[in-house]
């Protein structure tokens, strides 16, 4: 017995394994691709014995993603006029999403296959994977409410570091200590009588220096030695070193980037004497 349900036909057949009768169905799907995805079911599980096969959705925009039912599910779209939709997700069922290299994103859903969005630029995987990010996040958010994502993390510094006043260039007293106000901070010190721990070490930054690093889709984000470069007087790789502990000029720059890949370097430059 077959129906066809438009976008995928679905046929319901009976097999006898071991003496015993069996519900089985087989899965067409037809995409805009030119692609037929076929894969066989068991009570809802592959087959023992077939192996996991996978959909591939090509050719998609960031704007092809558009929530189905708030809370719920979204759907993704082709480039017909109006919109046809090629394939409905629900939120509760994905067990993971992946970003492949520059253009996939990989979506493994426990009531179906796995999925494979390629999309058409670089941007578009990007701004794709932040979006179905936020709505696994928060599944209240609404696509027709939200727009490209477009702004990167901000940090937020402590007004002092071991009592040290952390200073924002160009701005006297600034009010967040924060990358909204500026790029550019520093701390000065006297190496003797410097109280805190020695030497100065990425985590120890992260720890007493930045308060928190927040982004506007992502939240609070954590950050990581891997975010810090640290230069011995300028900013060249052969003067990159791993702490600070000795008098001199360090600049310390910190890169943010969130789901999105919006990139923001802010510095602070450590005056030792």
């Amino acid at each position: 017995m077959a129906q066809n349900l438009g976008r995928y036909e679905l046929e319901t057949y009976f097999v006898v394994v071991n003496g015993k009768t069996e519900t089985r169905q087989r899965v067409i799907y037809y995409g805009k691709n030119d692609q037929e995805f076929f894969i066989e079911r068991y009570y809802g599980n592959i087959r023992p014995g077939y192996e996991q096969s996978g959909t591939l959705f090509s050719n998609l925009s960031h704007t092809d993603i558009k929530t189905n039912i708030v809370g719920e599910s979204f759907v993704i779209n082709d480039k017909s006029d109006p919109p046809f939709p090629q394939i409905y997700i629900n939120l509760n069922s994905i067990d993971s999403i992946q970003k492949e290299g520059n253009l996939r994103i990989f979506l493994v859903d426990s009531s179906s296959d796995p999925v494979t969005l390629e999309f058409v630029s670089e941007f578009d995987c990007n701004q794709a994977y932040s979006l179905i990010s936020l709505l696994l996040e928060d599944p209240t958010a609404d696509t027709s409410k939200l727009t490209d994502d477009l702004i990167p993390p901000v940090i937020y510094f402590n007004q002092y570091y071991y009592g040290l006043p952390v200073i924002l260039d160009d701005v006297p007293n600034p009010a967040t200590h924060s990358s909204d106000e500026g790029d550019n901070f520093r701390v000065e010190m006297t190496w003797s009588s410097f109280s805190g721990l020695k030497p100065i070490t990425k985590s120890n930054l992260i720890d007493y220096l930045v308060y928190q690093v927040l982004d506007n889709r992502d939240g609070l984000m954590g950050l990581n030695a891997n975010d810090i470069r640290i230069y011995k007087d300028s900013v060249n790789v052969n003067n990159l070193v791993n702490s600070i502990g000795q008098i001199g000029n360090f600049i310390v720059m910190f890169d943010l980037v969130d789901i999105g890949q919006n990139v923001k370097t802010v510095t602070v430059l450590f005056n030792i004497t």
